[in-house]
């Protein structure tokens, strides 16, 4: 029975301490209706810890008809209430001319709803910036998207 015990007790904390750190596709719905509506996905997300950062790894933007890789940052605040995520892309604009597209973030957490997102893009060939606001959520995607 104590050998029972012991193992069910190692069961219940490793799924305790696996749950917040478990990598999950998450899916960033980046800036509507203002904006461009990008969607950023990200394989194998992993929340960052309280007042900690994590680099996003296997990023894309998958809102075109090509899959962009993405590079960016997803940080929470310390008492873990809000996650900031900043992203960066280069991309084909609809003129089809080379874009810097970044955007950042915020979303309560864990909530994921109701964020803001910030973005810029920079056409290469003229220089010209624009950028804008719009509303944000974030949830988990049940297949990744690939377009």
């Amino acid at each position: 029975m104590m050998r029972f015990m012991k193992v069910a007790g190692i069961v219940v904390m490793a799924l305790l301490l696996a749950g917040p750190a478990s990598a999950v596709d998450m899916c960033f719905d980046t800036g509507l209706p203002a904006g461009p509506g990008y969607l950023l996905v990200v394989k194998g997300f992993k929340r960052p810890r309280p007042g900690g950062c994590r680099a996003l790894t296997s990023a894309y933007e998958a809102s075109t008809s090509v899959p962009y890789a993405a590079v960016g940052m997803a940080c929470l605040n310390a008492s873990g209430s809000t996650l900031y995520l900043h992203w960066s892309t280069l991309r084909l604009n609809s003129g089809g001319y080379d874009e810097e597209f970044n955007a950042r973030t915020t979303l309560p957490y864990p909530s994921l709803t109701g964020g803001t997102t910030r973005w810029v893009s920079k056409a290469l060939n003229t220089g010209d910036f624009v950028g804008n606001a719009g509303n944000s959520a974030a949830s988990r995607c049940n297949p990744a998207p690939i377009p």
